[in-house]
């Protein structure tokens, strides 16, 4: 028995088409006029095939390509048949077993017809298709520009409402704040007159009464009188005025900058479960405002100790390193008080204070004991102040 196969395929040059069987075994088809690829195959009836087609290099033999449909064809054969196919349209496929010339023509010239009228309703299909997704893509791009006008219009009335409360948010600002600062000048006057009026009412100190008190000031801040007249021989500064006392002043950054900012000659005592020390700044202090300040370029600042852990008697540390000694912190911060480079920072949670651990970088220690020696803690462990107490070296009482 043989199969006779008429494959209708237009190729190029250098293609041989081939059946192909899903057991391996091959047809090449012999091109013909009106592009139709012929060829036979014997087999042995009765007989399961299935099978597709391929194009192929005439060279090189290698496949160029396969039948661009999915599935393939297959047939029970029983007899001599003749396969009349197109590459295209698999559901054209036709099997005829011992058909007359006559009949064979006329199955061709409808097969024919037939993938005529199949093209074109495809083409048709394609232009429908075409022509919606034309119209769809149309609408998603004025759906688009009308959403981003939309947007923008958006915006630009919430910028301009933003724009509305900050002007109005400014105003309000503005006016608290000459508000407050009238209530400010308000209240310093208050107390400048109040303070006039105790001091006529009070009676002048006796010379006995300012010496103890200058007396008590001394060991109060030192420990001793002796202490306080090292000051004479480190300064040449024997007399002094409180600037700042924590005891009576609020314990921030502001009021602290408030009362050292503008003076010179200024020392900062720290006392902290009986131990005593602190830092000379013998140049003008910087006023502080809402940046801070720093106290640059000091060269007679020192630091102190005349009470500590160890027993040690009094100890001045020269600065060496000078550049930066005191530093002011804006006075809007609300976590520090005040500082003193590579020495110690003080904290408004009075407990969370600390000694820099790099003291000896800035100050000649020459006891062996280094930071440890003001609290015997140094960063990142921390030690509680008792008062923050700052004041102004005089050469007498009158200046």
């Amino acid at each position: 028995m043989s199969i006779s196969f008429k494959i209708h395929y237009v190729t190029v040059p250098d293609q041989v088409l081939f059946v192909v069987f899903d057991d391996g075994k091959e047809v090449p088809l012999t091109w013909t006029e009106g592009h139709y690829w012929v060829g036979n195959y014997n087999y042995e009836a009765p007989k399961h095939y299935t099978w597709h087609y391929v194009v192929r290099s005439y060279d090189s033999g290698k496949n160029l390509r396969e039948e661009e449909i999915i599935g393939t064809r297959e047939h029970d054969f029983v007899s001599k048949a003749q396969v009349h196919d197109w590459w295209f349209y698999p559901w054209l496929t036709e099997i005829v077993e011992d058909p007359s010339e006559k009949e064979l023509k006329e199955t061709e010239e409808r097969l024919k017809r037939e993938a005529e009228e199949a093209e074109r309703k495809r083409k048709e299909e394609e232009e429908r298709l075409a022509a919606e997704e034309a119209e769809r893509k149309r609408k998603e791009e004025e759906e688009r520009l009308r959403k981003e006008e939309e947007e923008r219009l958006k915006k630009e009335e919430e910028e301009r409402l933003k724009k509305e409360e900050e002007e109005r948010l400014r105003k309000e600002e503005e006016e608290r704040l000459r508000k407050e600062e009238e209530e400010r000048l308000a209240a310093e006057e208050a107390e400048r007159k109040r303070k006039e009026l105790e001091a006529a009412k009070t009676p002048s100190p006796t010379p006995e009464e300012e010496k103890k008190k200058e007396k008590e000031l001394k060991i109060r801040l030192c420990g001793s009188e002796t202490n306080w007249d090292l000051f004479k021989m480190w300064t040449g500064k024997a007399c002094c005025h409180v600037l700042y006392d924590s005891t009576v002043d609020e314990f921030t950054a502001e009021a602290f900058n408030e009362c050292v900012g503008g003076n010179n000659s200024v020392i900062v005592f720290i006392h902290s479960q009986g131990y005593i020390f602190g830092s000379y700044t013998s140049v003008k202090i910087p006023e502080a405002g809402e940046n801070g300040a720093e106290v640059k370029k000091d060269s007679k600042s020192f630091a102190f100790s005349f009470s500590n852990p160890y027993g040690h008697g009094a100890i001045r540390y020269i600065c060496d390193e000078p550049d930066t000694t005191l530093k002011l912190f804006p006075n809007n911060d609300t976590e520090n008080v005040v500082e003193v480079h590579n020495f110690f920072t003080v904290k408004q949670e009075k407990d969370k204070c600390y000694i820099s651990k790099n003291f000896e970088k800035s100050y000649n220690e020459t006891s062996g004991r280094g930071a440890l020696m003001f609290v015997r803690a140094v960063e990142p462990d921390t030690f509680p102040i008792d008062e923050l107490i700052a004041v102004k070296l005089t050469f007498n009482k009158n200046r």
